[in-house]
């Protein structure tokens, strides 16, 4: 492509011409496995201070969340790729994503990806920290915060990328089960309580012992854990008792969402 441009352009200097190549890389390059196309976005960071700024924001910002410190470097390579385009895109063709998908729509979308790691306010917390970081792009490139069509979707990006980094990280809660039942049985209820617990929320069941540390005890028994004082307990009445699980699972929403500040 930049052969080609170099042959019809008319006295481009290289910015202008990267430009041009960015706008076909980023609105008809969807697949950004192709080396000549990730190695121009690999670069835009360095042609283009700004962009490389957010970029760099952006990941500083997830990775200051505890359990989306240990990320793999292959997501945050790619992560760097997919924001050099939402944030090229932004900063010379006015931010003109998916024209088939409506600011409104944009916007819903990025809630619900945001509400699966939790409830509440904490969700709101959640969708206010990615607010922010949507705000800071947009002034460090001199547009306005109140075009609420580019800035959704924007946003929805923003909320799938942190979506996907807190579950590709390879941190997660680990949770103590501690039942009154023989050894047979109790491997069979902590299946069963897996089977229940939300499934965006990493968690390591692991039978009880004293000397662990834990997030979190589950037990059926009413006792104390003298020596967890900062584990929360959650007490089952049965295991098959549907409003129990959904307890569990706010709880759980909480204290995943405790380790999330940042």
């Amino acid at each position: 492509m930049q052969h080609y441009f170099h042959q019809v352009h008319l006295a481009w200097d290289p910015r202008e011409l990267n430009q041009a190549v960015g706008f076909l890389v980023i609105h008809f390059c969807l697949n950004t496995e192709n080396p000549s196309a990730r190695r121009f976005l690999e670069n835009l960071g360095k042609q283009f201070p700004k962009i490389g700024k957010l970029n760099r924001k952006f990941i500083q910002t997830v990775g200051r969340i505890p359990l989306a410190a240990r990320l793999p470097s292959a997501f945050t390579e790619e992560t760097e790729l997919s924001l050099s385009q939402i944030h090229f895109c932004l900063a010379f063709y006015q931010g003109a994503l998916s024209t088939d998908i409506t600011s409104v729509a944009a916007k819903a979308f990025a809630e619900e990806e945001l509400s699966r790691f939790s409830d509440g306010q904490a969700a709101n917390e959640l969708v206010q920290k990615c607010d922010t970081l949507c705000e800071e792009a947009f002034n460090t490139l001199a547009i306005s915060t109140h075009d609420s069509d580019k800035f959704n979707k924007v946003f929805m990006r923003y909320a799938v990328i942190l979506n996907m980094a807190l579950g590709s990280s390879n941190s997660f809660l680990t949770i103590a089960c501690d039942f009154n039942l023989e050894q047979i049985l109790n491997v069979a209820a902590i299946a069963r309580v897996g089977a229940h617990i939300n499934q965006h929320i990493k968690v390591s069941l692991q039978p009880y012992e004293p000397q662990e540390d834990y997030d979190l005890i589950i037990t059926d028994q009413m006792k104390s854990y003298p020596h967890h004082d900062s584990a929360r307990v959650v007490v089952l009445l049965g295991m098959n008792y549907g409003p129990d699980y959904t307890e569990l699972n706010r709880v759980l929403k909480q204290l995943y969402f405790d380790k999330l500040q940042f």
